[in-house]
């Protein structure tokens, strides 16, 4: 089984991020800050993909589906491509995937449950069959999905922010 796992808390510190002493986080400030990670085929994923992030924030966007956490998606040619980890909504964790159809992005998310100022350790699963979401290493939801993923090579994978979509 193919996986991409995303650890932010990796040494990516020169990546132009704020670094304090003993410190080996991003530390993103909501407005301007992300990682782009040039698209590479290993990338585009289709059958399964787990995607995990260490998250503390100090505000979420209103909806969830707005604070993007690691993406690696959009629409191409209208089309729903690529697949995307993100939170909001008071601490709402979605995890969706694009199937190549015009507003085809199935998602399951979380009950607002994270709270800002405490680290989350956030996953999103899909295994061909299943799309499922875990906070802390608790099983939070799930949906059915036997589309595969659809991707599109143009996109770059994107750390804090949605590579489809600015802002």
């Amino acid at each position: 089984m193919k996986k991409l796992v995303c650890l932010i808390m990796t040494g990516l510190m020169f990546f132009g991020a704020r670094t304090m002493a003993q410190s080996y986080s991003l530390d993103f400030d909501g407005t301007d800050d992300k990682v782009v990670i040039a698209n590479n085929a290993a990338l585009d994923l289709t059958t399964t993909i787990t995607i995990e992030a260490w998250i503390k924030a100090t505000q979420w966007k209103p909806q969830q589906w707005a604070g993007s956490i690691v993406s690696k998606d959009g629409d191409y040619t209208g089309l729903s491509r690529g697949y995307v980890l993100r939170c909001g909504n008071n601490g709402t964790l979605s995890f969706t995937i694009g199937t190549g159809t015009s507003g085809g992005w199935p998602e399951v998310a979380s009950t607002p449950m994270m709270v800002v100022g405490k680290w989350y350790h956030v996953a999103g699963v899909f295994d061909g069959t299943t799309m499922s979401v875990y906070i802390n290493g608790v099983f939070q939801g799930s949906k059915a999905q036997t589309s595969p993923i659809v991707n599109y090579s143009g996109f770059p994978l994107v750390i804090g922010e949605c590579s489809g979509f600015s802002g």
